[in-house]
């Protein structure tokens, strides 16, 4: 019989539970490394070590690549990455120290740079009748030290009555200043209740966020935690600790003024701040209506005062929310709500200040597990059904959960059962993607650019441990960084390899039917369009029957890169070279009921290319009878 043709649109992801029969023919039953994206299935793997040094992949000679990756090192320290941000166009990496400090590095042309800059704090009471300015020089009346104010944090009384109480984080400390002494700058004074050094906890996972609370421009700043100790603020100058006031020490030292809902809010001078009795400890941060939100292992949600996220009295709209289960994670919901996740209960505030924030249950049994959660136009989390998200329903303004990896539920089941942990999630927001990784160095890649979400499965040989995406260079785009077991930071998506080593990725398109599952075919030709910049080997393997008759032996050949579309030979200073189709072609010959063209990779020299469509050379054969 004479040869028909089948091409198909490679697309919809990975489909481990349909009826084969059912499955479009563009969708795949198994895969590792392959992206789906707008244009197909993309190469996904490529990364490279970073630490503010010359980028090998910028670079195309084999000697200068390889000595820029042997020039950049891991993160000074021991143990795993606990944490990576992108913040005023540098990369902070947080990792502890061989003694057993926390420590926090910047990336620079020299690499990852320790920042030691981090001062004193000097608690102060009895305020004079002016408060002090920061910038301003205090000098100690008694021990005549200066110092630098770069932070004042009121957090009781008031400066009209001389009884204000708070702390200064101060810089270019000379001298030591003493309990007792009275400190005076040209705008105030205070009395010295004690000092000590800020410092970084061991330990614990780093969560991060940017914000600009004061309004003037230039004014955003950093805010992290790791759930070892206080919060911080961090301005790229200084750190100045978050004290939330919920540390009040043992009950018996607490003058208990009014108790709700299991707080206590205490008060002195005539203030009140919201206080627990536990440590002041935050796991997860958030910003939401211009307050600074904590959130606690203990279920507790504190939130700054408006527009003063280190100020946690009452009287600037400081609160507290009763969750009730270990809180795993905020997202913030296009400034219209707050989404608060437990392990096994989520809720949502919505409001702008302490007398409109409404908490609403959204479920009681179903929550977020820790650092799965993320936003991309709708907020993504996994619990043990999967990954799922969060859709508001226009009618009530409320949200209602749904499942959205049930196509691949047997490999979520068995990274359950396995005891496989979620490590880390990231938007890569230029390429419609949600990053999922796992403690055993695999991860899930979600795409959104279609009307249904596709899903596909990648390994790195890295155990990625903490991820953010930021803009290093103003409007150049989010850029992707990833902290690692093995202490060093990594940008995904950059060069041509796993570090240096062969990316190693396959393609198994579902069994084919061609359109007539009761008919033998004689199978003649598959080829592939492929999108790639510059000649690439792929290997191909077929089996037929749901290999039942066994795979074949794997053959290569190569790609030709497209040509420029315009060449540049006209253009001194301008290069318009453009990906261009070429194909991947290869002669088979089988004979049955369907068929699988495996696509298998493995090399550490090509730039990532995408497989578009698939169109398969057939012909029909005798109907199956009995």
């Amino acid at each position: 019989m004479s040869q028909q043709t089948q091409t198909v649109l490679l697309r919809g992801g990975l489909d481990l539970v349909s009826p084969t029969i059912a499955i479009p023919p563009g969708q795949v039953r198994a895969a590792i490394n392959y992206a789906p994206d707008v244009a197909g299935y993309t190469l996904f793997g490529n990364y490279e070590r970073f630490d503010g040094h010359p980028r090998p992949s910028d670079s195309d000679d084999p000697t200068t690549i390889a000595a820029r990756r042997t020039a950049i090192s891991a993160v000074p320290g021991t143990g795993s990455v606990l944490g990576v941000h992108v913040y005023n166009g540098h990369v902070y990496a947080f990792r502890d120290s061989v003694s057993g400090a926390g420590k926090m590095y910047a990336d620079s042309t020299s690499g990852w740079s320790e920042f030691t800059a981090f001062g004193t704090i000097l608690d102060f009471i009895s305020g004079g009748t002016a408060q002090f300015e920061e910038g301003e020089t205090i000098v100690g009346g008694t021990s005549a030290a200066s110092a630098t104010i770069d932070r004042l944090v009121q957090r009781d009384g008031d400066w009209s009555l001389s009884d204000a109480g708070g702390y200064l984080v101060l810089s270019d400390v000379s001298g030591t200043f003493v309990a007792g002494e009275t400190v005076t700058s040209s705008s105030g004074s205070a009395v010295v209740s004690g000092t000590s050094t800020v410092s970084l906890y061991a330990g614990g996972r780093y969560e991060c966020l940017n914000h600009n609370f004061y309004g003037p421009a230039k004014l955003e700043r950093m805010y992290f935690a790791n759930g070892q100790g206080t919060a911080f603020e961090f301005s790229g100058e200084w750190i100045a600790p978050i004290r939330t006031g919920i540390d009040q020490g043992a009950a018996e030292d607490v003058p208990y003024l009014l108790a709700r809902d299991g707080s206590t809010i205490i008060g002195r001078g005539g203030d009140s701040l919201i206080g627990r009795l536990f440590a002041d400890r935050p796991t997860h941060l958030a910003e939401y209506a211009n307050h600074l939100w904590h959130g606690y292992r203990s279920g507790a949600v504190l939130y700054s005062g408006d527009g003063e996220p280190l100020d946690y009295r009452t009287l600037v709209g400081a609160g507290d929310i009763d969750f009730g289960d270990r809180v795993t994670g905020f997202i913030d919901v296009a400034s219209t709500s707050l989404i608060i996740f437990g392990r096994n209960r989520s809720e949502y505030v919505t409001g702008t200040d302490v007398d409109t924030f409404d908490n609403k249950t959204i479920s009681k049994k179903s929550g977020a597990i820790e650092w799965s959660q993320a936003i991309i136009d709708v907020p993504l989390f996994m619990d043990d059904a999967g990954v799922r998200r969060l859709t508001s329903t226009n009618a009530f303004g409320d949200w209602r959960m749904g499942t959205i990896t049930q196509q691949i539920q047997p490999l979520v089941d068995a990274k359950r059962e396995a005891g496989v942990e979620v490590t880390a999630a990231v938007i890569v927001k230029s390429r419609d993607q949600y990053l999922l990784f796992f403690d055993d160095g695999s991860g899930l890649i979600l795409y959104f650019g279609r009307k249904n979400p596709e899903v596909m499965p990648f390994l790195l040989p890295i155990v990625v441990r903490c991820a953010c995406a930021g803009e290093i260079d103003a409007d150049r785009g989010d850029r992707i960084f990833v902290g690692a077991d093995d202490g060093y930071v990594y940008e995904l998506f950059r060069g041509r390899s796993f570090d240096g080593s062969d990316l190693k990725a396959y393609i198994a398109p579902v069994w084919n039917f061609e359109g007539a599952p009761n008919n033998n075919k004689r199978f003649h030709m598959v080829r592939y369009a492929v999108s790639s910049s510059e000649d690439i080997e792929l290997g191909l393997s077929f089996s037929l029957d749901f290999a039942n008759q066994g795979p074949t032996t794997k053959v290569t050949g190569d790609v030709d890169a497209g040509s420029p579309l315009i060449t540049t030979d006209y253009y001194a200073n301008v290069d318009f070279t453009q990906i261009a189709e070429a194909e991947f072609r290869r002669s088979i010959s089988g004979l049955g009921r369907n068929f699988s063209p495996v696509v298998v990779y493995q090399s550490a020299e090509n730039l990532p290319h995408t497989l578009q469509t698939m169109t398969v050379n057939f012909s029909l054969r005798n109907q199956i009878r009995g």
